[in-house]
């Protein structure tokens, strides 16, 4: 019987390890990094949907399952994703009854927070940190960058939120989660200054300076 490794591209994998282990364990490191975190998101997409079916379901929106998956459909837009999801629950729960609306704006609120402070700490957390220990284990030379929010050239959230500034008196966001915009070009450049001055090897905190 033959055994699947994560690490499985055969003629990519052979021909790394032939010319050059060190670079062969880098590409094994960054393969079994981009597993852990897609595995961390499917839970966060399976989770979601379980969560938000049984809470609408709960107070009798009839259309729980709908939603359900759509709020785990909107994990793949970040920042508006949530907020178009809350939005068509909201409006469908006010045209059916005023104490609809308000249980829908409850779960919400406690959604969010279970979310923020419990599944996404302890998901995310646990893969992206599984993942980290697994580039160590393989090799002692390597730079892990922790940044967040990264927004660079074209369309990206900073723009959007400017445009909608200037075109809107308010706009509407969610409110529960707090980080730092990072520029990808200012990220590059950090990186570049890494390499380029051999700094020691490591895990080094990468964002633009305050939060919002």
């Amino acid at each position: 019987n033959h055994t699947t490794n994560k690490f499985e591209y055969r003629p990519i994998k052979n021909h790394f390890k032939n010319k050059s282990k060190k670079t062969y364990n880098y590409v094994k490191a960054l393969d079994i990094s981009m597993h852990n975190y897609l595995d961390g998101f499917s839970k966060i997409v399976f989770i979601t949907i379980i969560e938000y079916t049984i809470s609408f379901a709960i107070i009798g929106h009839p259309n729980a399952i709908l939603l359900g998956f759509l709020a785990a459909i909107g994990n793949l837009i970040p920042y508006f994703g949530g907020i178009i999801n809350n939005l068509i629950a909201s409006i469908t729960a006010f045209i059916i009854s005023p104490s609809l609306f308000v249980k829908t704006l409850v779960v919400f609120f406690l959604l969010s927070i279970f979310d923020s402070y419990v599944i996404n700490p302890t998901v995310y957390g646990k893969t992206k940190l599984e993942g980290e220990n697994e580039i160590k284990e393989n090799t002692s030379e390597y730079y892990i960058f922790r940044t967040a929010w990264l927004f660079g050239d074209g369309k990206n959230f900073v723009k959007t939120m400017v445009e909608l500034g200037k075109k809107q008196p308010s706009v509407a966001v969610v409110n529960d989660q707090y980080g730092s915009p990072t520029y990808t070009v200012d990220l590059a450049d950090v990186i570049y200054q890494a390499l380029e001055k051999k700094i020691p090897y490591g895990i080094y905190h990468a964002t633009n300076l305050d939060y919002t």
